[in-house]
């Protein structure tokens, strides 16, 4: 059946089409402003749906045009060093959209975004596995979580000087005040301190950074958010400082290597969700002697005071060891500052236990 005749005419039976002139002729303008909205509701369907932006090719990209502007929805390119383009066929791009590169990435091994895109979508580089570099534009204003995730070969993000949201910081992706870790790159290796200043980890920051060893979290941080750490498969050990009050849905879920998890200060209390350690079945989380809220277990891991807990230092180096505990290297921690232990000495806590 041709739908395009029925949209175009509306018929009816002949005694209904009489019945409808003689109601028409009795009240005409009224009757026939009805038949006209009612004509009118008829193809506003058709119309809506021919004003909906369509997914098109161009260039080495599929995308969608909305009033004028070009989102960015699928990558078709070769892979390589690819700068996101300032337009398509005349019009602006200024959106990627969500998982834009997720099945056509494979190869992308740099990124530029383009000067005119102010949104990236929810995971657009979602495992795109040789990516080695992106830079942020000036123009981005929002960027969606897990843009880089399961990039495993991310060194660095970078970012424009200029960009009024978003700043980096070693590679690492911030907000313009520096107050919230958005995201580190998948490649970030062995231990990582996060500085003093930050207040908040975001959610899936440390996206499977599979060789990420060790880090320490300062006291100014009052939030891990959801899977902050999650696959952190090579993470063996945490220090988490004494202002965080909330840790989020699997923050360490899959951080198989992970033994220890240091507390510097209380309990989280109510302040967390389930699962934070799902999967990360080696973990033991430590406390110090006079903190509260602790229990035998915390979200079901084991718990333990930092019994004869060794603190020495060497090359303004940090180490901590513990004998039938674990052992692990983390930087200046928190906010003991870099002269409370004179360099090349050990200090042996006395934490009763």
């Amino acid at each position: 059946m041709k739908t395009k005749g029925a949209a175009a005419k509306i018929t009816y039976p002949n005694a209904m089409a009489g019945r409808f002139r003689t109601a028409c002729a009795r009240l005409r303008p009224r009757c026939s402003e009805r038949f006209r909205i009612s004509r009118g509701a008829r193809l506003l369907p058709l119309l809506l749906f021919l004003l909906l932006p369509a997914v098109v090719q161009a260039e080495d990209y599929t995308y969608t045009t909305n009033s004028g502007a070009i989102t960015i929805t699928g990558y078709t390119g070769s892979g390589g060093d690819v700068t996101i383009p300032n337009t398509i066929n005349g019009f602006p791009v200024t959106s990627i959209g969500q998982n834009a590169f997720l099945s056509g990435g494979t190869n992308l091994t740099g990124v530029t975004i383009g000067t005119n895109v102010t949104s990236i979508g929810w995971s657009a580089f979602w495992y795109c596995t040789s990516l080695t570099n992106a830079t942020i534009s000036a123009s981005v204003t929002n960027i969606g979580v897990y843009v880089f995730g399961g990039c495993s070969n991310l060194i660095a993000i970078a970012v424009d000087p200029s960009n009024s949201a978003y700043s980096s910081v070693a590679g690492v992706l911030f907000n313009k005040s520096q107050t919230t870790l958005i995201e580190c790159p998948g490649g970030q290796a062995g231990n990582y301190t996060i500085s003093n200043g930050v207040t908040s980890i975001g959610a899936g920051a440390f996206f499977d950074c599979t060789s990420l060893t060790s880090v320490t979290i300062p006291n100014s941080v009052t939030n891990l958010g959801d899977q902050a750490f999650f696959d952190c498969t090579s993470l063996t050990c945490a220090a988490i400082g004494n202002s965080v009050t909330n840790i989020g849905l699997e923050a360490f879920r899959h951080a198989t290597s992970l033994t220890g998890v240091r507390f510097w200060g209380n309990a989280p209390g109510d302040g967390f969700d389930t699962n934070v350690f799902l999967n990360a079945t080696n973990a033991t989380v430590y406390y110090l002697s006079g903190s509260t809220g602790w229990g035998i277990t915390f979200d079901g891991r084991p718990t333990g005071l930092w019994t004869g807990l060794t603190v020495s230092k060497l090359n303004a180096k940090v180490n901590f060891a513990k004998p039938h505990q674990d052992s692990c290297s983390l930087t200046v921690p928190l906010d003991l500052g870099a002269n409370f232990l004179p360099n090349g000495q050990t200090l042996t806590l006395g934490v009763r236990g």
